[in-house]
């Protein structure tokens, strides 16, 4: 969930959100696939078959069969567990926020300047390969970090986060 949101929030503020999109209900941009590939492939380098099993083993320790967990528990580990998310992906997505803060302060200081350029039309390629630049640089950083937050949460699924 957290990389989906991270690639929506990366595609959007870079304007490639509809770059070879699918025809699907919700269409992730093609960051958000591109990102949850490469995550899924390093997962399953990094051992996520045997940390699932291992985490499905003592997850009877928490939650013993035949019992219903408590509700009032159970939604408040849920909202943990999505905010995390949330927060995860826009720590994430936080360097094609700035590029595109940037860049728009740059498109702005130049229609200031020459109000008769189309700058929008000037400046859409720029932003492009920006953000494409951006995802190759920062993917193997992204990707890390990613990584280090599953293995905690694999770690510890009912705990606290950080």
């Amino acid at each position: 969930m957290a990389l989906q949101t991270t690639g929506s929030i990366a595609a959007q503020s870079t304007s490639l959100s509809q770059i070879l999109g699918g025809a699907a209900v919700e269409p992730i941009p093609a960051m958000g696939y591109i990102l949850v590939f490469a995550a899924l492939a390093l997962a399953v380098t990094a051992g996520l078959h045997v940390k699932a099993a291992s985490l499905l083993i003592y997850s009877y320790d928490t939650l013993p069969m035949g019992q219903f967990p408590n509700p009032s528990d159970l939604s408040e580990w849920g909202l943990a567990q999505t905010s995390h998310a949330m927060s995860l992906a826009f720590t994430l997505a936080a360097p094609f926020v700035i590029l595109s803060l940037l860049y728009n302060l740059a498109l702005g200081a130049i229609n200031k300047a020459m109000p008769q350029l189309m700058v929008a039309f000037v400046g859409a390629p720029v932003i492009t390969a920006g953000g494409l630049f951006i995802l190759c640089i920062a993917s193997p950083l992204l990707l890390g970090t990613w990584l280090s937050a599953l293995d905690q949460y694999l770690i510890n699924p009912f705990g606290a986060r950080p």
